[in-house]
Protein backbone atom coordinates (compact mmCIF):
# COMPACT_ATOMS: atom_id res chain seq x y z
CA UNK A 1 0.00 0.00 0.00
CA UNK A 2 1.29 3.46 -0.76
CA UNK A 3 0.37 6.94 0.41
CA UNK A 4 1.30 10.41 -0.73
CA UNK A 5 2.64 12.96 1.74
CA UNK A 6 3.04 16.63 0.91
CA UNK A 7 6.27 18.37 1.81
CA UNK A 8 6.49 22.13 2.20
CA UNK A 9 8.41 23.66 -0.75
CA UNK A 10 10.78 25.39 1.68
CA UNK A 11 11.61 22.04 3.27
CA UNK A 12 12.25 20.50 -0.16
CA UNK A 13 14.65 23.36 -0.94
CA UNK A 14 16.53 22.96 2.38
CA UNK A 15 16.87 19.19 1.97
CA UNK A 16 18.20 19.60 -1.56
CA UNK A 17 20.64 22.26 -0.36
CA UNK A 18 22.01 19.92 2.32
CA UNK A 19 22.09 16.91 -0.02
CA UNK A 20 22.47 13.32 1.09
CA UNK A 21 19.97 10.61 1.91
CA UNK A 22 17.09 11.16 4.30
CA UNK A 23 14.85 8.94 6.39
CA UNK A 24 11.23 10.05 6.08
CA UNK A 25 9.31 9.66 9.34
CA UNK A 26 5.58 10.10 9.89
CA UNK A 27 3.79 10.59 13.21
CA UNK A 28 1.47 7.60 13.57
CA UNK A 29 0.15 8.35 17.07
CA UNK A 30 -3.57 8.90 16.52
CA UNK A 31 -3.92 10.69 19.87
CA UNK A 32 -1.29 13.25 18.88
CA UNK A 33 -2.11 16.75 17.66
CA UNK A 34 0.73 16.20 15.16
CA UNK A 35 -0.63 12.92 13.73
CA UNK A 36 0.49 12.62 10.10
CA UNK A 37 3.33 15.16 10.51
CA UNK A 38 6.52 14.38 8.59
CA UNK A 39 10.12 14.65 9.87
CA UNK A 40 13.41 13.95 8.10
CA UNK A 41 16.68 12.60 9.49
CA UNK A 42 19.79 12.54 7.34
CA UNK A 43 21.81 9.33 7.47
CA UNK A 44 24.87 7.78 5.89
CA UNK A 45 28.65 8.22 6.09
CA UNK A 46 29.64 11.15 8.29
CA UNK A 47 26.17 11.43 9.87
CA UNK A 48 25.04 10.48 13.37
CA UNK A 49 23.27 7.43 11.92
CA UNK A 50 24.78 5.14 9.27
CA UNK A 51 21.32 3.69 8.53
CA UNK A 52 17.88 5.15 9.22
CA UNK A 53 16.74 4.22 12.74
CA UNK A 54 13.19 3.01 13.34
CA UNK A 55 11.46 4.44 15.19
CA UNK A 56 12.76 7.98 15.02
CA UNK A 57 15.07 8.81 17.94
CA UNK A 58 13.94 11.37 20.49
CA UNK A 59 14.75 14.90 19.32
CA UNK A 60 14.18 18.42 20.51
CA UNK A 61 10.94 18.25 18.52
CA UNK A 62 9.44 15.47 20.62
CA UNK A 63 9.26 11.82 21.46
CA UNK A 64 10.57 9.66 18.65
CA UNK A 65 8.44 6.54 19.17
CA UNK A 66 5.51 8.35 17.55
CA UNK A 67 7.44 8.69 14.29
CA UNK A 68 7.79 5.54 12.20
CA UNK A 69 10.12 5.22 9.24
CA UNK A 70 8.02 5.57 6.10
CA UNK A 71 10.85 5.35 3.60
CA UNK A 72 14.05 6.97 2.44
CA UNK A 73 14.77 9.51 -0.25
CA UNK A 74 17.85 11.15 -1.71
CA UNK A 75 17.80 14.92 -1.85
CA UNK A 76 18.07 14.92 -5.64
CA UNK A 77 15.04 12.61 -5.97
CA UNK A 78 12.66 14.89 -4.06
CA UNK A 79 9.75 15.86 -6.31
CA UNK A 80 9.42 19.52 -7.29
CA UNK A 81 5.74 19.55 -6.31
CA UNK A 82 6.56 18.22 -2.82
CA UNK A 83 4.33 15.15 -3.22
CA UNK A 84 6.30 12.15 -2.02
CA UNK A 85 4.93 8.62 -2.28
CA UNK A 86 5.73 6.35 0.67
CA UNK A 87 5.35 2.60 0.42
CA UNK A 88 4.12 0.61 3.43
Amino acid sequence: MSRVVEIDPGTVARLREKGGTWGVYQNVALDSIDAGRIQFIRFGPGCTFEAPPDPCPDTLFGTGWKYKLGGTVTATALPDDGKLTLED
